[in-house]
């Protein structure tokens, strides 16, 4: 059964990292996430009081969170429970909230870094996701040669 809890919450931000679709912050052991745009293509509130805070690694901010709790079944069919924290918006406006992270226009330069930024990540992601794919297929190709090998030798005899 799946609950779901949505509350006020500190999140202390030790690493920020991002793809095409979302940025997710890591605090401790926990991961925090937040989508950067609704289906209909404008942006979600969370990435809009994320680049309006300027989220970066070393502050602490607060937002409101739903919390999930989830499961899946892994690959050697293992039933693996986890919590969901879903970013819904960050608290920017008030002096009791989120003290340390001051509200901060984003000028289009700041946008343009935040852009780059994950365009980067991206392309490091995609160059390592690449990589693995290439040496799967190469140990995938090795395994494919022996038992190859083994065929025709079980013909041979």
């Amino acid at each position: 059964m799946q609950e779901t809890i949505q509350k006020k919450t500190a999140i202390q931000v030790d690493n920020v990292q991002s793809d095409l679709k979302k940025i997710t912050l890591v605090s401790g052991k926990a991961k925090f996430f937040l989508w950067l745009y609704k289906q209909d293509g404008n942006k979600t509130k969370a990435f809009e009081g994320f680049e309006q805070l300027q989220v970066q690694a070393g502050k602490a901010y607060e937002a409101e969170v739903e919390f999930e709790e989830k499961e899946f079944v892994n690959e050697k069919g293992k039933t693996i429970k986890f919590t969901s924290r879903k970013i819904l918006y960050f608290y920017t406006g008030s002096p009791r909230e989120a003290t340390q992270a001051p509200t901060i226009p984003v000028t289009p330069q700041d946008s343009s870094f935040i852009a780059s930024n994950q365009v980067k990540a991206l392309e490091a992601k995609t160059a390592e996701g690449f990589k693995k794919r290439d040496d799967r297929i190469n140990e995938l190709e090795t395994r494919l040669l022996v038992v190859e090998a083994e065929i025709t030798e079980l013909r041979n005899k």
